[in-house]
């Protein structure tokens, strides 16, 4: 299979849209998996309005996992007059018949008429990964606008449909607004969101409503991410002053820790690692040993070996509190707001040793930007210095080093957690990451600051 394809369903009947490809028949090929550049080729193409539900099907093209090939699945809203030649809607019966492209399209095929027929759908498939799930979310967010006095003036935009999250943005009287919903390992995201914006509002989105039992988040827009600007203009200043912003705002966060357990936040502190390592290590199927894309035998017997404890009592000694954890802290979830730094995007969050969000940041700015070593210690001691109330900064620099070599583990939790929420079908693009961070723990390489 080259390249992506999508599922089209026809808006009433299950019959799926087919294209003619030489002497046989394809699903609707495409190059991007962008949501919205999705449905855009949808509507200019075939003049049919569908959603993108998410990644149905696929495999890597090589074994070198570089590049996937997804099988899309779409709803589609309306639009179904005559189709452009070459195309056509087929049904069930078709589908042992028709001559098709390659063999995973057919697979997809059988498995979705299956579900049609029997509205029997895995249980870990995500909400607005099934049919009438927009229909509902779009609903809730009209009502939010006709409590708020807003309208809106265009469109939704759909931003990504993942198997963890789909976000939605629509321009309203009141701005842009966006709205997200959250897979059930990230449930913590959406209350989350909203108590750090009771206690931090300068430095968060303005957040409209939160609905905890469907996981929904509705946020006033607060600016584009800086990631843009940041990979055109190369010049560090910015990204330092980032990273200094982000150490006062956990510092500022310190006085909350018991709210932010209200939330549900998962707990990462030092005194949980050991055992929550230990859960990981019993599950050798999930963690792929001894097969591609997983842990070799030898390095899941050294893992098993080593003293976790150690590492996060001689972290614990050095004194530092610990607070919230942005594990992915990078420039796309950061925003230059008029009155200074605003942080958002709270689903790779924990509670832990807080010099544990600078190795992304620093990760970011060393493969993305290219900064050199020089510039990577001056950001990583920016950041470090605002705690110098904990330490000198040599002393803080030891801290950190421990912290970096624990952090790749709290990123594998992050990896296991949302793997083993997925269904069976998907887990294949992401099945291979917790073992690549558990490696880097292990081996201790590509190391920063």
């Amino acid at each position: 299979m080259a390249g992506h394809c999508s599922i089209v369903p026809h808006p009433t009947i299950p019959r799926i849209l087919v294209v003619a490809e030489g002497e046989r028949w394809t699903l609707p090929r495409h190059e991007t998996e962008d949501a919205q550049a999705i449905r855009d080729l949808m509507r200019q193409r075939y003049e049919l309005a569908v959603t993108v539900l998410g990644a149905y099907a696929g495999h890597y093209t090589d074994v070198e996992h570089d590049e996937p090939a997804f099988v899309f699945a779409l709803e589609t809203h309306g639009g179904s007059g005559p189709l452009p030649n070459g195309s056509r809607w087929i049904g069930a019966d078709d589908v042992p018949d028709i001559a098709l492209a390659d063999n995973e399209q057919g697979a997809a095929l059988e498995r979705w008429f299956a579900e049609a027929e029997t509205g029997a759908i895995p249980a870990e498939r995500a909400p607005w990964e099934r049919p009438g799930w927009f229909a509902e979310a779009t609903e809730w967010i009209d009502q939010q606008l006709e409590r708020l006095g807003w309208q809106g003036t265009g469109p939704y935009v759909q931003l990504h449909a993942r198997g963890w999250s789909s976000v939605l943005r629509l321009p309203t009287t009141g701005g842009n607004i966006y709205f997200k919903a959250v897979t059930q390992p990230f449930a913590f995201e959406p209350p989350l969101t909203a108590l750090l914006a009771e206690l931090l509002p300068a430095e968060s989105p303005r957040v409209l409503a939160v609905d905890r039992d469907r996981r929904w988040l509705l946020m006033a827009d607060a600016g584009e991410p800086i990631r843009a600007q940041i990979r055109e203009i190369r010049n560090p200043q910015p990204y330092q002053d980032m990273l200094v912003a982000f150490a006062r705002f956990q510092l500022a966060l310190l006085p909350h820790t018991p709210r932010l357990e209200s939330s549900a936040i998962p707990d990462r502190r030092l005194e949980a690692l050991p055992a929550l390592f230990a859960d990981v290590m019993r599950d050798s199927d999930g963690l792929l040993v001894g097969r591609p894309g997983g842990l070799s035998t030898d390095d899941y017997a050294h893992l098993q070996a080593m003293d976790v404890a150690d590492l996060a009592s001689r972290l614990a000694s050095y004194g530092i509190p610990e607070t919230l954890v942005q594990e992915d802290c990078h420039p796309g979830h950061w925003i230059a707001g008029t009155n200074g730094a605003i942080f958002f995007d709270w689903g790779d969050t924990c509670l832990g040793h807080p010099f544990q969000s600078l190795m992304m940041a620093l990760r970011w700015a060393r493969l993305v930007l290219g900064y050199d070593a020089a510039t990577l210690d001056g950001l990583r001691d920016a950041y470090l210095s605002q705690w110098s109330a904990y330490g000198s900064l040599e002393r803080l620099r030891e801290a950190y080093q421990l912290a970096w070599r624990l952090t790749p583990l709290t990123r594998a939790l992050d990896w296991c957690r949302l793997v083993a929420s997925q269904e069976p079908s998907v887990r294949w693009q992401y099945e291979d990451a917790a073992p690549y961070w558990l490696s880097l723990f292990l081996h201790g390489e590509d190391k920063d600051g």
